[in-house]
């Protein structure tokens, strides 16, 4: 059984969707469900001070506190030689 997946890499939001095949054909997409919220989530990572990596609604929680750590917008960066440095 094989399978395709979908990444909607969004500036803001991040979704996915994943189409199976029986081996005949491929069946209807499922959106896959990423966060707690439900299929989205959103596009920011938060970078810890011991290299811990949290991404989605947990990293925007941790924005609150520590913006430092934070990166937002990094898909507008794909492609650039220049690296993104947080914390």
């Amino acid at each position: 059984m094989g399978y395709q997946l979908g990444i909607d890499l969004g500036t803001t939001y991040t979704s996915a969707a994943v189409c199976r095949s029986d081996d005949r054909r491929w069946v209807e997409p499922e959106v896959v469900t990423l966060g707690t919220r439900g299929a989205t989530i959103p596009s920011v990572l938060f970078l810890g001070p011991d290299g811990s990596v949290v991404v989605g609604d947990a990293a925007e929680r941790r924005a609150v506190t520590d913006p430092d750590r934070v990166v937002r917008e990094f898909k507008r960066r794909i492609g650039d030689s220049t690296p993104i440095v947080v914390g």
